[in-house]
């Protein structure tokens, strides 16, 4: 595994151009606006649900409130940002974190880049594996703590769920542009 500022996806290299019969399926154009409207949906939907439960948070206390949600967000950037990423990469190389496999940071976000063929399930999958993992783990934690700790792992839940939205997209904009029987490369798909 590889950690780069600017990765590029081996394209010429492994052959993937529109003359093999490869297309692209993923556009940037046509992602970004319903990407940002899902963030800005999730954000109000915070906000909202902080006034619904304002009475409940209110026993908590501002200021343990606000020190523990910068300690959550710490702990995401540093932590689970990171293992976010390794998960979609664990998935996409079968377990085999090697040279196809990059960690790329910049523009304000952390992403994983995948040098090798997936089949739509194997990329379906990975875009969920990481969401599930973290939701099953924060949720537990929550549930078998108390107090502040579990207020800290409820935040955490939230965050997580927030910076993953992104992935949960991509599931159904890959259901929809991506055939059962192609696979994938990058933004190139082929028929299989």
């Amino acid at each position: 595994m590889k950690i780069q500022k600017k990765p590029q996806y081996n394209y010429d290299a492994d052959g993937i151009t529109e003359e093999n019969g490869y297309t692209k399926w993923y556009h940037w154009e046509k992602v970004r606006m319903p990407a940002r409207v899902i963030g800005i949906a999730l954000v109000a939907l915070i906000f909202v649900a902080s006034r619904v439960f304002k009475e409940e948070l209110a026993a908590y206390g501002k200021m343990n409130q606000v020190i523990i949600a910068l300690s959550a967000l710490a702990t995401l950037i540093i932590v689970v940002v990171p293992l976010h990423e390794i998960l979609h990469l664990l998935v996409m190389s079968k377990g085999k974190l090697d040279d196809r496999c990059v960690i790329t940071a910049g523009g304000g976000a952390v992403s994983a880049l995948f040098n090798g063929h997936l089949s739509r399930s194997r990329q379906i999958i990975c875009f969920i594996v990481p969401c599930a993992v973290f939701a099953v783990i924060f949720s537990a934690a929550a549930a078998f703590s108390g107090g502040l700790l579990s207020l800290y792992f409820i935040y955490l839940l939230i965050m997580s769920c927030i910076s993953s939205y992104t992935d949960i997209f991509m599931v159904f904009y890959t259901l929809k542009h991506v055939g059962k029987n192609e696979t994938i490369y990058g933004i190139y798909k082929k028929e299989m």
